[in-house]
């Protein structure tokens, strides 16, 4: 009798082990990938909605409704968020900022999703990325600063990673070259491992994972061994043709979910490249959400290796070669560096933490 028992208790026993066992290997086998992109498909958070809207108006201006240049060049109705390290950010500032540095950015912002803020940083790459980080995690109504603390005031462009004639220059080398795209294949998707199940769940550890990620590289290191990346320009192919590319570099535009299947999330890299490394932080920061952690942005963009080509471009509306407007001090730039005197900030010292206003 006893036997039989056991035997039951062994007929029941072992299917429930077997169907626990499938049940854990289930949840395990998630695929987290898909999970993240249909959930981020669903609620517009496809890189073009992203990034529309995400960068300042084309011209940051007293007239443009934003800066009041009747109270000090203050920002009136916006939440500013200067990421730059505390000493930089105490010997200049935009009246009312607040200094937060990019690891904060999510335990920092404002509770109120809909506030509108502004990110500043040096030269307006690392506040792309924050700017990102912010509207993936429900800030609609973020946005960066245009070419950093760089635009607001010449006293700014000193910084050893701000625009200046170092890092907008034209840099010799025999790695760029004008020879024929090479043609876009095709990888597996990256394998996601948060142990979260939901969408939503995904996305929010992403986006703090990402915030201790490295995110950029300069272009002697790309220049360098080109061969040592997965490059991407992105770039129309008018422009890369006629402009010259990194040696190797992919031609890809459009940067969509369909698109994914062109990046190697196993390679040593995968650089982006634009006109001035703001874009290309955009487009990296959401690739990283997605888990491509290998994705780089190229600091200062083509500015970098090309300035002097692309402010040489025809200044012509509508003409595809026209790099004007995404040139540092070309026409249309959007810089208030080009105006004149730029705007007036505030210095912090220990007798006035309130601020000493410097007039422009």
């Amino acid at each position: 009798m006893r036997k039989i028992i056991s035997i039951l208790l062994l007929a029941v026993i072992i299917p429930l082990f077997v169907t626990t066992s499938c049940r854990k290997y289930e949840e395990l086998s998630t695929d987290e990938f898909s999970v993240l992109v249909d959930y981020m498909t669903a609620n517009n958070l496809d890189f073009n909605t992203i990034s529309n809207g995400l960068v300042t108006p084309a011209k940051l201006t007293t007239d443009s409704g934003i800066v009041d240049a009747t109270n000090n060049y203050g920002i009136p109705g916006w939440t500013v968020i200067d990421i730059r390290d505390a000493t930089t950010f105490n010997n200049g500032h935009i009246k009312g900022a607040q200094n937060i540095p990019l690891a904060n950015i999510l335990t920092a912002a404002p509770a109120e999703k809909t506030t509108k803020i502004l990110v500043v940083c040096f030269s307006g790459q690392t506040a792309s990325r924050a700017a990102t980080i912010l509207r993936m995690a429900g800030y609609p109504n973020a946005k960066f600063l245009k070419w950093g603390m760089s635009s607001w005031n010449p006293a700014f462009t000193t910084a050893a990673n701000s625009w200046n004639t170092t890092n907008a220059t034209q840099y010799a080398t025999t790695n760029w070259v004008t020879t024929a795209a090479p043609t876009l294949t095709d990888f597996d998707s990256p394998t996601l491992s948060t142990g979260k199940t939901t969408g939503q769940e995904i996305l929010n550890a992403r986006l703090n994972a990402i915030l201790a990620m490295p995110w950029n590289v300069s272009k002697v290191d790309v220049l360098t061994t080109p061969s040592n990346y997965q490059i991407i320009n992105k770039w129309t192919v008018a422009q890369y043709n006629h402009f010259g590319h990194i040696n190797g570099a992919y031609n890809m535009n459009d940067i969509t979910f369909d698109n994914l299947k062109h990046y190697n999330p196993e390679a040593s890299n995968v650089l982006t490249y634009c006109y001035t490394g703001q874009t290309s932080s955009i487009v990296t920061t959401w690739l990283q959400v997605l888990g491509y952690n290998n994705a780089r942005s190229l600091s200062f963009g083509a500015n970098g290796i090309i300035h002097t080509d692309m402010l040489a471009s025809p200044n012509v509306a509508g003409d595809p070669l026209n790099l004007q407007a995404v040139t540092w001090g070309g026409a249309g730039s959007a810089s208030s560096y080009n105006s004149g005197s730029g705007y007036g900030y505030y210095k912090t010292d220990g007798a006035n933490t309130d601020g000493i206003y410097v007039a422009p």
